[in-house]
């Protein structure tokens, strides 16, 4: 049931129903349906992430991959230091999403909306690190996933 059709239920009047704002936006557009992905998938960090996830899904159903996690694993890329008497942490890199292909191997999917220099290079980093991993680095392209890394 919609915003106006609860508004009618409990009484107002559609002068008032239709100058409602919700969530600081009229009702109207407040009321456009949501994407698919933000509402089927809630628990993700971004849109792209849903849908890639969505994806996924059809992978593993086509017999692509045979399973596939988000954010299931974070590797430890370099120790704790202290230097100058000053600590700094250990750097570590969680993909997005670990698959496991047919043949065995597991592939580590990070998807990216903008480039993040930080983010680009602990991937780099992991990449470099565990090379019997398969890295890849996806991003969305209108209505297709690009590999850019």
């Amino acid at each position: 049931m919609g915003i106006a059709s609860q508004l009618r239920r409990a009484g107002f009047p559609e002068h008032m129903i239709a100058g409602a704002i919700v969530d600081g936006k009229p009702l109207a557009e407040a009321e456009k349906a949501k994407p698919v992905a933000s509402s089927l998938w809630p628990g993700y960090r971004s849109k792209w992430e849903a849908l890639y996830a969505v994806d996924l899904d059809y992978q593993k159903s086509a017999g692509d991959i045979i399973e596939w996690l988000y954010e299931p694993i974070t590797f430890k890329l370099t120790e704790a230091t202290i230097v100058e008497g000053k600590r700094h942490r250990a750097i570590t890199y969680t993909p997005d999403f670990v698959c496991w292909l047919p043949n065995g191997r597991m592939r580590c999917i990070e998807i990216k909306g903008y480039r993040n220099t930080q983010a680009i290079n602990r991937y780099k980093l992991a990449k470099d690190k565990f090379r019997r991993i398969e890295f890849v680095m996806v991003k969305r392209a209108q209505a297709y996933w690009v590999v850019i890394l």
